[in-house]
């Protein structure tokens, strides 16, 4: 609807597809920024003649970032270079929707003038900040899945002088934490490391039951508090597998604390392989893994009548 409005305002003919093709892409000044950091998103148009507007949608994932602002100042149609657009002959509009990862955008030369960008060029900024942060550290995202993430161009229309519109082919940008961030969590294993209990099941039920799983960590920084997780994934001999997360839990510097999840098991003969991880956790209960993964059984036994 917001498209529509804008080409039937443009002071030109009724838009036609163009032969002329362009491409409208969008790259990152910090693709690997840490948690709480800013990025800014520069989206630029490929060489085209006689552009009068463009009509912009981005789209990104609002779990892991957090848009402030976009601006068309500096770019191709800040005739002045000043950073100020209000100063130049043009109507626009800039939405921004957090909530919806979404950002759109429009801008038309209101003096029926044009610019023709002989070399890639910018035609929008758009501030973000990267979820989470530093101290405490928080990981940017709700779950580790969630991460690369794209920042996506949903679509590029870009109107000529001559009434005819170009929808342009469209380049992505991704972001992730460097890699060395998901090793960084200061949370290790301590005491008894990770377990099952009770470590071995005697049981003649065969209604199942639910065994907790703990690990045993703490907060090795003395000056970062951090949001601490363990996930545990298994597999047992007779081919049941599955996984669990305790979620994030706040330690502060040298704090300990015994992290959990469970694990239902039917009353039958089995042997369990679990490993677990600890690092930084995500609300969904996977983690980040800050050392070597640490692998024990459980075992399930029915003794004899």
């Amino acid at each position: 609807m917001l498209l529509t409005t804008f080409l039937l305002a443009l002071p030109f003919a009724p838009a036609v597809l163009a032969s002329p093709s362009a491409n409208v892409s969008v790259s990152l000044d910090n693709p690997a920024q840490l948690p709480g950091g800013p990025i800014i998103a520069t989206l630029n148009v490929s060489p085209i003649s006689d552009l009068q507007a463009y009509d912009l949608q981005l789209q990104f994932n609002p779990d892991v970032l957090t848009v402030q602002s976009a601006s068309f100042g500096h770019t191709i149609f800040d005739l002045n270079d000043n950073g100020i657009i209000s100063d130049d002959p043009v109507v626009q509009s800039i939405d921004l929707f957090q909530a919806g990862g979404f950002v759109h955008v429009f801008i038309f030369r209101s003096d029926g003038g044009s610019v023709s960008p002989v070399a890639p060029s910018p035609v929008l900024f758009v501030n973000f900040m990267v979820n989470g942060g530093a101290n405490p550290a928080v990981p940017p995202a709700q779950s580790i899945t969630e991460l690369p993430t794209t920042i996506h161009i949903f679509s590029a229309q870009l109107s000529l002088a001559d009434g005819s519109l170009v929808v342009a082919s469209t380049t992505d940008a991704t972001y992730s934490p460097p890699p060395s961030w998901f090793t960084s969590a200061p949370i290790a294993l301590r005491t008894f490391f990770c377990k099952s209990s009770p470590t071995t099941l005697n049981t003649n039920s065969h209604h199942g039951f639910t065994i907790p799983l703990l690990c045993s960590v703490v907060n090795m920084s003395n000056s970062i508090t951090v949001a601490a997780g363990a996930h545990w994934t298994w597999t047992s001999l007779s081919g049941i597998t599955g996984s669990g997360g305790s979620g994030p839990v706040m330690l502060a510097p040298g704090q300990t604390a015994i992290l959990t999840t469970s694990i239902n098991v039917p009353g039958t003969i089995d042997i369990y392989t679990i490993t677990a991880i600890v690092g930084y956790g995500f609300a969904d209960g996977t983690a980040t893994s800050s050392g070597a993964p640490f692998t024990y059984q459980l075992q399930i036994n029915i003794p004899a009548k």
